[in-house]
């Protein structure tokens, strides 16, 4: 049986989002007050991350030694993805992310995973090691190198297997999940669904995310070829609501979103 739990910091005024889970049990997310600030949800308790001198900050993924990833804006209105160690929030900005870079996955080696978007074109995701400070791009063959407005590639999460999931937005502005690993994209489409996007991944290659088949949005869990449903009892049935999305997965099968 299924139990799902609120998670909802005590100062939030306005929105609460969760995007990751450690072993630990350790959530990340972010909450408004009304500006937007990370927050970690550890034993109960509740404790805000915001980057000094931000104007706002989001906590986007969490390993098991407690290191967090995620974004902040400076005073220019200009993203940066950022890791928390040990009390010290280091900018992560890829060499080519000369609009934004967002931090979204870390693994247990604090290899990050992320977003990039340069002067023109679209959305790329990248792969990094703090420790080298050596980018990689990351780019799904079937996404759009056209750009509209949300063309590109977008990574995720990564595991301890360097498997890492996300999706990408082809020229007909579809949105597809996938999973690169070993060197190989494999795309992730819910069946009937309009929408898939790809945003977690443990190490048992458990993908959680969310996808829309014109009902709204759901959450799914994928493993062993099969897509199973997640939907929170409390959320609205009404057009534009649903459960929008299972964001992280830890190795005991606990979900967040």
């Amino acid at each position: 049986m299924s139990v799902f739990l609120n998670i909802d910091p005590p100062s939030n005024t306005g929105f609460t989002e969760t995007f990751g889970i450690n072993s630990s049990g350790q959530i990340v997310g972010y909450y408004e007050n009304p500006q937007r600030h990370g927050f970690l949800y550890s034993g109960g308790t509740y404790t805000t991350l915001d980057v000094p001198m931000a104007s706002l900050t989001e906590a986007n993924g969490i390993n098991d030694l407690g290191h967090i990833v995620g974004v902040y804006q400076d005073s220019g209105f200009k993203y940066h993805g950022y890791i928390y160690r040990n009390g010290t929030y280091s900018t992560l900005d890829d060499p080519l992310g000369t609009s934004e870079t967002i931090a979204q996955g870390v693994n247990n080696a604090d290899q990050v995973v992320g977003i990039y978007k340069g002067t023109t074109g679209p959305f790329h995701g990248f792969f990094v090691d703090p420790a080298l400070g050596l980018y990689a791009p990351i780019d799904d063959p079937l996404a759009s190198t056209s750009y509209t407005g949300t063309e590109g590639t977008y990574a995720q999460d990564i595991n301890n297997a360097h498997q890492i999931v996300g999706y990408y937005v082809d020229a007909p502005n579809r949105y597809h999940g996938f999973l690169y690993a070993n060197g190989n994209y494999t795309t992730l489409d819910v069946p009937g669904a309009s929408l898939t996007r790809a945003l977690g991944i443990n190490d048992l290659g458990q993908i959680v995310g969310t996808y829309n088949n014109g009902s709204g949005h759901h959450g799914f869990l994928y493993f062993n070829g099969v897509y199973t449903t997640i939907d929170d009892p409390q959320a609205g049935t009404m057009p534009g609501q649903g459960t929008y999305a299972a964001s992280g997965i830890d190795n005991a099968g606990n979900i967040v979103g």
